[in-house]
């Protein structure tokens, strides 16, 4: 018998779950320690849970989640947006409730990992409210969570809303990812926010991020519907000579 904390047994099972062979996968499994409910018993339940997802069987990895808590084996930060993403993906709203609540009796629906799949699940329903009030609650912000939530107001054309937190993240001294510069040049774009995309250009020279693609094509989208035809076309050829 194989103990459930054995590292190598589990890095196995990850094989071959991450390869699809879930009848080797499932033949090794149940020769892991499943009963104790330890923290270090989570960890091959996860694995299969992730390989479920991750092969599109959202209806086995919720059966597989249910079959675990059977065994007296708590989910994790870990477990939480695996399976939110299986509720998504099957358009089980109450899947996701219910979740929600399970990860708040565990004190993890604040956590930035279970807060961001939960914030992107209920922006997925349109429930904007909802996704604003738990991200106001996660007190821990990286910048993944807030381009979650600033997409998701830009998605529903809250775009006061991306400018107020785009402002708010930066006094949170988060830095901007292309991600973040690709939303709210956007928005800046739609609202001819041509100051703020202006900052927002130096604030992408000094990132080094002038040149990304993305960022480019937003910077010009940005200019020009702004009617800033001059700094689009010097942006224009600085990119051309970049180019060549």
């Amino acid at each position: 018998r194989i103990s459930g904390e054995s590292y190598t047994a589990a890095k196995i099972l990850g094989m071959y779950a991450i390869s699809g062979s879930f009848s080797d996968c499932g033949k090794m499994f149940y020769r892991l320690d499943l009963h104790r409910s330890s923290s270090s018993s989570i960890r091959p339940w996860n694995l299969i849970i992730s390989s479920f997802v991750r092969m599109g069987l959202s209806n086995q990895a919720l059966s597989f989640y249910f079959k675990m808590l059977c065994y007296g084996v708590s989910p994790d930060v870990s477990t939480f947006p695996c399976l939110i993403k299986s509720c998504v993906a099957l358009k089980n709203l109450r899947g996701i409730e219910f979740l929600r609540d399970k990860a708040s009796s565990l004190g993890m629906d604040c956590n930035e990992f279970v807060a961001s799949s939960l914030i992107n699940a209920y922006l997925e329903y349109g429930k904007i409210d909802a996704a604003s009030h738990l991200f106001h609650r996660v007190s821990k912000k990286d910048c993944v969570i807030w381009n979650v939530m600033l997409n998701g107001y830009a998605k529903y054309g809250a775009f006061g809303s991306v400018v107020k937190g785009f402002s708010a993240m930066r006094m949170d001294e988060i830095s901007p990812n292309a991600v973040t510069f690709n939303c709210v040049l956007s928005v800046c774009a739609s609202m001819s926010l041509i100051d703020l995309g202006a900052q927002l250009h130096g604030l992408a020279v000094v990132s080094g991020l002038e040149f990304e693609g993305s960022i480019k094509n937003s910077l010009l989208s940005m200019y020009s519907k702004s009617g800033s035809f001059d700094d689009a076309c010097k942006l224009f050829r600085m990119m051309s000579r970049g180019d060549t």
